[in-house]
Parts: C-alpha cells; structure tokens; sequence
C-alpha cells in the first residue's frame, strides 16, 4: 500500500494520515480517489485545521470501516445501535445513534461543515446538537422536521431566525453541501446555490456533540444516506470553503 501511494505522488503528510486510518479502522483497501481528495487538502492546508473526515461508506458491515477520520484522531462514537452501512453510505435504522467523538466548544468563532448526501432526503435531521433550550446548531436539508420550520440550517439563534429556508434552495437533497460559519457571517454552498450572508446569525459559545443522521435532542432521524463527513474549524475562509466544496464535487462519484 504505501509503495502504491508513493507511486501516485501524494504529499508526506497524506501518508501519514492515511497509513493511521488504514490502521485503526482495520480496512484492508482504501478508495484511492479517497486519497486524492485528501492529498489534495492537505496541499491546501486544509489538513491542519480539520477536526475529522470520514468515509462512511463500506462493502462490509463494519462499524470500524466509519468510525474513525481520516484526518485528525477523531472518532465517531454509538450507543444503541449502528446505522446500515453499505457503499453509498449510512442510512439510519431503527435505534441507531452515532455522534461526533468531538466536543465542539466554539468560542464564538465559528465551524465549517461538508458532507456528502448521496440518497437526498424528504425528512429529517441530517446533523445537530445543542447546550441550551432554544440554541440549536442544526441541519435539516428536506427543511421537514418537527421544529425545523423550512429551515435547512439553524444556528445557536433560537426557533424565530433560521439561517438559511428551504425557499433559499429548491435543488435535490443530493450532493455534497458546505456550510462556513465565521463569527456572525454565513457562507453556504451546495450544488449551484451560493449564499453569502453578513451579520445574520449569532456567535455561538455552545459546547456539544452533534450527532450524525439525526439531532442530538430530537431523535426525528434523515431517510437520506450519507457517505461523506468533515468539520473544520473556525480558521476556514470562504475562499477556502469554496475549494472544499468544489474538491468534494470532483470526487464525489468516484468515492
């Protein structure tokens, strides 16, 4: 394997990323377009402020093959049950949990989110959690969910002031989406909607683990699938949410 990737030109540090996760998720074969996308972040930088990547997509049902990032030693942990694992994604099932190992504590700087939904969704919770009543940091791409509101995306400014409505972006529930958040500012991406808001949502102090396919609170759980998830942190530029975006979409049927 490493004289392969060596062949291929990677960077140093995509070796070593990907000799760890090869390590601990007990894979056997990596998707070389995998590798791509993450030498490619890691030629931008983009290594050094990942929380964690994942690839949540596996031939086998292995709950290790999901669970740990490719970048950074980040994890994702479960308590109740695995979603269904197969090579377009995890899907939820009945008593699944699985939440990001990290605690986000923001100090009111902000996060940059991308994930891959290749199964779009007509419900549900795609991501989320919260530390107080009424501060939700969620993602919804149907916008149909109880309490979303035509909200595809809230964030820590209570029930009355989503980020970005349903009505913003009409598109397929497919595809891959990057949200950056920076302060009070908002920067969206999916497909061809582009969003660049100034000064419309709270800085977030929130300390939580967002769970994956559903909310940390709400357990009203997405029918889409994902195979892809990565946070940065709140150093992320719009310039540089722009080339995670458009890495993801060049690799997106290839993973």
């Amino acid at each position: 394997m490493l004289d392969a990737l060596t062949t291929l030109g990677v960077q140093k540090n995509t070796l070593r990323h990907v000799l760890a996760y090869l390590d601990k998720s007990e894979r056997s074969f990596i998707n070389p377009w995998l590798v791509a996308l993450v030498d490619e972040l890691v030629r931008l930088g983009l290594d050094e402020k990942c929380i964690g990547l994942f690839y949540l997509a596996s031939t086998q049902y292995n709950i290790k093959h999901i669970q740990y990032s490719v970048i950074s030693s980040n994890q994702l942990d479960w308590y109740t049950n695995w979603p269904s694992i197969n090579n377009d994604g995890i899907t939820h099932v009945n008593g699944s949990e699985l939440y990001d190992h990290y605690q986000y504590d923001l100090h009111g700087e902000g996060l940059t989110l991308a994930f891959l939904m290749t199964k779009g969704a007509t419900y549900g919770y795609e991501w989320g959690g919260e530390s107080e009543q009424n501060h939700a940091h969620i993602v919804c791409t149907s916008g149909n969910a109880p309490f979303s509101q035509n909200a595809i995306f809230r964030w820590n400014s209570g029930n009355d002031y989503p980020a970005v409505l349903k009505d913003e972006d009409k598109q397929s529930t497919t595809g891959s989406y990057v949200i950056n958040i920076k302060g009070c500012d908002l920067y969206y991406r999916h497909g061809n909607v582009t969003l660049n808001k100034k000064d419309v949502i709270a800085r977030s102090y929130a300390k939580f683990n967002p769970a994956l396919m559903t909310y940390q609170t709400l357990k009203n759980p997405s029918n889409g699938t994902m195979k892809f998830y990565a946070t940065f942190d709140g150093r992320v530029t719009t310039r540089e949410a722009d080339k995670i975006h458009e890495i993801i979409e060049r690799y997106k049927t290839l993973l």
